[in-house]
């Protein structure tokens, strides 16, 4: 005779996150119980907890801004639609990024065991990172890594493509990579991070950020050169503060 070892099962906490910031009127969509059910949306409000297949959406002029329970914090851009999707038995959850905008800064203090998806590919993991995914485009996704790196894989059955995206380059799931641009960033929407959510910069003076002021009030082929990586600090910084319009 013989007596199967009970294995302990995986516990997951039944909260995904919570909205920490809103602007606009966004809004929470729970799972459907059902499949003729449509879910009623909830009004997106700071302390509002995120559970696991919630839906955030964001119309027209609407931000939104979410810490998960590990400490990474998403920014949700306008015309945004992100579903969190519930942890497989490893422990792993996803982001579905169905459209729309996000910058994810990722916790320090914990591993991130989470990717991005969206239609065409699957963003992570993250080393380290602060970046932003463009999915407006159903056949093409865009990664920025600000700071750190990750990998965006938008293999296929008939054709593997996975491209690293380090600290200062963005990727697209064409297949190019190209160094980060004040244009790309613009581009990006990032302004909807207001000044007191942004994250601090470190190194970041009051004299740098008036030199990006007036690098930046210059239009023209400077848009387009290579950002360093304090460069692109800085105008991640100037965006947060409203300097960008």
């Amino acid at each position: 005779a013989w007596c199967a070892l009970a294995l302990p099962a995986v516990v997951f906490a039944q909260t995904a996150g919570k909205i920490t910031k809103v602007s606009g009127p966004a809004v929470v969509v729970p799972a459907p119980s059902n499949a003729e059910q449509m879910p009623a949306e909830t009004a997106a409000k700071p302390g509002t907890a995120i559970h696991w297949n919630d839906t955030l959406k964001t119309p027209v002029s609407a931000r939104l801004r979410a810490e998960l329970n590990d400490g990474s914090i998403l920014s949700l851009g306008q015309q945004t639609a992100l579903a969190m999707i519930a942890p497989d038995s490893t422990g792993r959850f996803y982001l579905q990024l169905k459209y729309g905008k996000v910058r994810i800064t990722v916790s320090q203090q914990a591993r991130p065991n989470f990717r991005i998806r969206t239609n065409s590919c699957e963003i992570g993991p993250f080393d380290g990172s602060d970046i932003a995914v463009d999915a407006d485009n159903p056949v093409d996704t865009v990664v920025l890594a600000s700071s750190g790196k990750t990998v965006l894989d938008c293999s296929t059955p008939r054709q593997k493509m996975r491209l690293e995206v380090p600290a200062g380059y963005y990727a697209t799931s064409m297949g190019t990579i190209q160094p980060l641009t004040a244009n790309r960033l613009r581009r990006m929407d990032l302004e909807f991070i207001s000044a007191s959510a942004a994250p601090a910069v470190e190194g970041v003076t009051q004299k740098q950020r008036r030199i990006g002021v007036a690098r930046r009030s210059a239009r023209g082929a400077r848009n387009h050169r290579a950002l360093s990586g304090a460069q692109v600090e800085i105008e991640l910084e100037l965006l947060a503060l409203g300097a960008g319009s």
